[in-house]
């Protein structure tokens, strides 16, 4: 086994000398922290925004003034589209979070920030898919097309981030043993 001369971390490479983590990354790679941010920070405006616009959207409801054949009475209505607020208040917390997370490029913020969009990518397609079971889902292609791969863009991206990180072992110890 062979250790870093720099940092003192076990080298997966015995015929190197510095770890991978001081050496220079490429300089084009397709998994990068900017479209992962922009993408956090795109879906958490837009769902906040929708989440605004279910809640007024089911005060209407409650007046009466919306009404839709399929769901049924306006009441049924309202309770529909604040449940709807109410989850993609959650997307959008889940999202902005996971961007605060994720910014800080640790192993343990990263993969935190990944189960973060795995949830909040698990939350819209169970959505999904209750809304094409029921039959009522206009514009169906929208998530699956614009937002799922996005979402599974950032956790990639954190997983594959996570696992760049070496577990630094001094020189004049034994590396960790893995259970098996």
């Amino acid at each position: 086994m062979s250790y870093c001369r720099e940092c003192g971390c076990v080298l997966s490479d015995a015929s190197s000398s510095i770890c991978e983590t001081l050496s220079p990354k490429p300089m084009w790679r397709f998994l990068r922290w900017a479209p992962t941010a922009i993408a956090l920070w795109m879906f958490g405006l837009i769902f906040a925004f929708l989440s605004i616009a279910n809640i007024w959207l089911a005060i209407l409801a409650f007046q009466g003034s919306i009404h839709d054949p399929s769901i049924g009475d306006s009441k049924r209505m309202a309770q529909v589209l604040l449940r709807g607020a109410l989850e993609n208040g959650v997307i959008a917390l889940l999202c902005i979070s996971s961007w605060c997370l994720m910014r800080r490029q640790t192993r343990n913020h990263l993969l935190v920030g990944a189960g973060a969009v795995m949830f909040a990518l698990f939350i819209t397609s169970m959505r999904w898919m209750y809304w094409e079971i029921r039959g009522t889902n206009t514009l169906s292609w929208i998530e699956p097309v614009l937002v799922w791969p996005c979402l599974i863009y950032a956790i990639v991206y954190a997983y594959h981030e996570s696992k760049s990180f070496a577990i630094a072992v001094p020189p004049d110890q034994s590396p960790p043993l893995r259970d098996s």
